[in-house]
């Protein structure tokens, strides 16, 4: 859903309520291996391991949040943030909600 509409904003907020889903993005949209490297903002640890904050316009950590431009929110479904529209409910093969995206 996310790549369907990603060209309609300037900011994209993702949760990392479920890990490191900054993986999903990549892998997903064949994001460039040398373009992600080039832009990505990334700090290593005490333990040494890579977290990504974000990159292009995507933002992971939730710090530092847009104060201009169009913005597009991925939230688990317990989020307590709650911006002005409901776009779209992503669900498990279950049935329940695993991300609520927000405009």
């Amino acid at each position: 859903y996310v790549s369907t509409v990603q060209n309609n904003y300037d900011h994209i907020i993702v949760t990392c309520e479920y890990g490191r889903p900054y993986i999903y993005f990549l892998f997903y949209q064949h994001y460039s291996p040398q373009k992600y490297l080039s832009n990505r903002n990334a700090s290593r640890d005490n333990f040494g391991f890579w977290y990504i904050h974000g990159f292009d316009k995507y933002n992971f950590d939730g710090a530092n949040l847009p104060t201009t431009g169009k913005t597009l929110y991925i939230m688990g479904p317990v989020s307590t943030y709650i911006p002005k529209k409901m776009l779209n409910q992503i669900k498990n093969p279950e049935g329940q909600v695993v991300f609520n995206i927000f405009d």
